[in-house]
């Protein structure tokens, strides 16, 4: 959008540095003002004395809908052939333009406010809501509409609390939650520590009895398994948990080129 009037050296300002500028815009906002070269029409067309030593007052409109026109101090910067507006910035101010809703972060230790940081960080804890106001944690992936993990509480029938946290770990984990194939599901629940294992493990299948390494398994673990590929039909007779391994027993070899599809539970 154009500028519509502006002022210079206004009465006594003449030969004195800082100097400022007045500028009456057609309702463009901040960001408008802050495109690189806005100032070009002023130093082309009406030969204006531009310099870095000014200052600009300037009409904005954060929201040409609402029509709220507001006022604010710009710096005057060059670059190449561009003069441009950039918000000044100084101890305890506000990096603009804003977005509404949008939480604000601190940029530096002096107190500058800015927002959409890459890392936000609170020393403490952060909450989601209050009791009786519903709120959440939702995460977005990188590529675009490609749906969001959402962390939300339901009512719980009581004031009772809910803790997920991580046990001891040996190694960098992720968990991933595949597709139930339904609307609705629930995760496995038990009143101690239970960890889970699930695979496939191939095998020549030459005897009735074969032992599977496995180092998640342990001699209390229990196990659920069948032939998910075998060249002679057979039947598990027993699963018989070791220290590191397991023995399956079947109704005969099942031949060469088995696999074994099991779930490990300790």
């Amino acid at each position: 959008m154009p500028i519509k009037d502006f002022d210079i050296n206004n009465i006594g300002q003449s030969g004195v540095f800082p100097t400022t500028l007045s500028i009456l815009t057609e309702d463009d906002t901040f960001s408008d003002v802050m495109a690189i070269g806005y100032l070009n029409i002023l130093k082309l067309k009406f030969n204006i004395p531009l310099s870095e030593y000014c200052m600009a007052l300037v009409s904005i409109n954060p929201n040409p809908l609402l029509g709220n026109i507001q006022l604010a101090w710009f710096n005057i910067s060059k670059s190449g052939d561009n003069w441009s507006l950039s918000s000044p910035i100084s101890l305890g101010e506000v990096i603009l333009p804003t977005i509404a809703n949008h939480i604000a972060t601190y940029t530096n230790t002096t107190g500058t406010l800015s927002e959409d940081a890459s890392i936000a960080i609170n020393a403490g804890n952060i909450q989601a809501g209050l009791s009786g106001t519903a709120g959440a944690f939702i995460s977005y992936p990188l590529v675009p509409n490609n749906g969001s993990l959402r962390l939300s509480a339901s009512n719980a029938g009581g004031n009772f609390q809910t803790t997920i946290s991580n046990g001891p770990m040996g190694q960098q984990t992720r968990y991933d939650i595949a597709d139930i194939g339904a609307s609705t599901g629930g995760l496995l629940v038990a009143t101690t520590p239970l960890r889970m294992k699930f695979n496939t493990a191939l095998s020549g299948g030459g005897t009735a009895a074969i032992t599977f390494a496995d180092a998640f398994c342990t001699t209390q673990s229990i196990i659920m398994g069948n032939w998910s590929q075998q060249s002679n039909p057979v039947n598990v007779l027993t699963i018989n948990p070791q220290n590191g391994s397991f023995i399956v027993t079947s109704s005969g070899a099942p031949g060469t080129s088995s696999a074994f599809t099991y779930v490990i539970f300790k």
